[in-house]
């Protein structure tokens, strides 16, 4: 059965649709989009470098999250024993989830700490001595030509990098013996049928990169394509990389998803799909997804039924027909779904940009370097990122068809801060609409300071984040000693500009906690009411 799924969008807009101005390049850099996590599950490829267990040799601390620096906190210990393993962090090596009697907890080891089996497979790729004993590596007995050969023994220390290791192979053939590879030289290959998806520049190679073994790319591929891959192959010595065989104009060859942050571990695979696509408006359409230099036209209002879908930057793809023939769409390029629609209008003093959609400032460079001078503009919807907070998008028309508009909306008289002097200096700012000034943009997880520039200078206006909409936040209630002069912060980021109570701490007693947060770093901070007011302690 089919899922649906409403996308929200927008009409395109010509950069002659409102009266231009001064013809500049804009600073506004883009949002950051996240990527895939490194944490997937077993994908085609995917399994020749996830072990399903590994043998401890020592005690290993158990965490809530995968080992990111020297601060996290313990949740417990496993003993030296053979644990079974769920998942990888291909990004951090070492970082490994297990399974406890805690439920899946991640341990951080290095490698002289634990134990892999063996590959089952290795892929010779040159002319290779074999030898007849482990005990003598100096007089092969016979060379192996390249090919794919079973291993039935290896050194313990096969997968620590650098160095040669040892391993007892057979033949189809019926050969055995033992043979040398170094690190760049161990890996596997296992078969497959798949397509992947390779989004950005990419270089196809006669073989998969093997340390010292580098040779110049066969060709160089700078734009996006779909690829079937006949195979995959796993390096011992790059365990963050993925390659696949893929047909290409010249015949076979490989690529890898090195262009790739590691984060991503593999390239995006395309998968059929048969989700229902409700396009409420216009939608954009893509010749490649993530592609943005690719646009095919817009889409009209109705439903139409998705043939592939992918992940991309933890959004999803899909492929539907349309009159340009195949292309991609994405919910990124929408008006948001929960914009309210109005009937107003606005002055502009200054010259100002806008924006395609909210927060996509890069689908077409001339649209969104184009400055606008000072008109009349008037608004068709408006749209908050988050409730309460003084960053409003304000969609407007123009001749072609609408845009989006960013704006620091003060609803009343307003305490803002500028930094001169080496510190904060409070003024109060009328209310109004004012341009933002993303260059003066700060804050963190729990505040925001959002700039906007009123009579030439610059200020920030504070903002503090629902704590219900921070990621970790869990209410408690909760008694601590606390055994210390504790010192007290307004938020786990800092404090506020403005805070009075800077510097101020807490002596040797008794706490109620009604809050715990703990960041992706392992730091964990607690809630509480204080003398101060409502402050937060370091529970490290």
């Amino acid at each position: 059965m089919s899922k649906r799924i409403a996308f929200i969008t927008t009409a395109f807009i010509a950069t002659s649709g409102l009266l231009p101005g001064i013809m500049t390049v804009a600073n506004a850099a883009e949002y950051a989009q996240p990527g895939i996590s490194s944490f997937q599950p077993l994908a085609p490829c995917l399994a020749l470098r996830q072990p399903k267990e590994l043998n401890l040799l020592s005690a290993a601390t158990l965490y809530d999250h995968p080992f990111r620096n020297f601060r996290y906190t313990a949740v417990g210990e496993v003993l030296p024993q053979t644990v079974q393993v769920s998942k990888v962090d291909f990004y951090y090596p070492g970082n490994f989830l297990i399974h406890t009697w805690l439920g899946e907890r991640w341990i951080h080891v290095n490698y002289q700490d634990y134990t892999l089996p063996h590959p089952k497979n290795l892929k010779l790729w040159q002319r290779t001595a074999l030898y007849k004993e482990r005990k003598d590596l100096s007089e092969p007995v016979s060379y192996l030509d390249p090919q794919t050969v079973t291993v039935l023994d290896a050194d313990p220390d096969w997968y620590h990098p650098g160095g040669f290791h040892a391993f007892r192979i057979a033949t189809s053939s019926g050969q055995s013996g033992w043979v040398k590879l170094y690190s760049e030289e161990i890996g596997a290959e296992e078969s497959t049928d798949i397509t992947v998806y390779v989004p950005d520049r990419n270089n196809i190679y006669a073989e998969p990169i093997r340390g010292p073994y580098y040779a110049e790319p066969v060709e160089t591929k700078e734009q996006p394509y779909f690829a079937k891959a006949r195979s995959c192959y796993w390096n011992a010595a790059n365990p963050s990389m993925q390659y696949y065989e893929i047909e290409t104009a010249q015949g076979f060859g490989w690529i890898s998803s090195y262009s790739l942050s590691p984060e991503y571990s593999t390239l995006p695979i395309v998968t059929d799909d048969n989700t229902e696509l409700e396009l409420s408006n216009r939608t954009m359409a893509f010749r490649f997804p993530r592609w943005e230099n690719t646009v095919a036209g817009l889409l009209e209002a109705g439903t139409r039924t998705a043939s592939r879908s992918l992940r991309l930057d933890d959004k999803v793809w899909y492929e539907v027909d349309s009159q340009y023939g195949k292309v991609w769409v994405q919910e990124r390029y929408a008006d948001p779904a929960d914009a309210v629609e109005v009937d107003e209008s606005l002055v502009m003093k200054d010259l100002f940009s806008l924006s395609l959609y909210p927060n996509v400032t890069s689908l077409n460079p001339k649209y969104y370097s184009m400055k606008y001078a000072p008109q009349t503009l008037h608004i068709t919807a408006r749209w908050k990122e988050s409730p309460g907070s003084p960053r409003s998008w304000l969609q407007v028309d123009a001749e072609d068809g609408k845009a989006w508009l960013h704006v620091i909306e003060v609803h009343e008289p307003t305490v803002v801060y500028s930094w001169q002097d080496g510190g904060y200096h409070a003024s109060m700012l009328p209310k109004g609409t004012y341009l933002e000034n993303r260059n003066y943009a700060n804050g963190g997880t729990f505040f925001r300071l959002y700039g906007v520039t009123y009579n030439g200078k610059t200020y920030g206006i504070p903002y503090k984040i629902p704590l219900e909409s921070i990621e970790g936040y869990q209410a408690v209630d909760t008694v601590l000693q606390l055994t210390t002069t504790t010192q007290l912060q307004q938020t786990p980021d800092g404090n506020m500009p403005g805070w009075p109570w800077s510097g101020a701490s807490l002596s040797p007693q008794t706490v109620k906690l009604k809050g715990k947060w703990e960041s992706s770093d392992g730091r964990t901070y607690g809630l509480l009411d204080s003398y101060a007011g409502e402050a937060w302690i370091s529970l490290d």
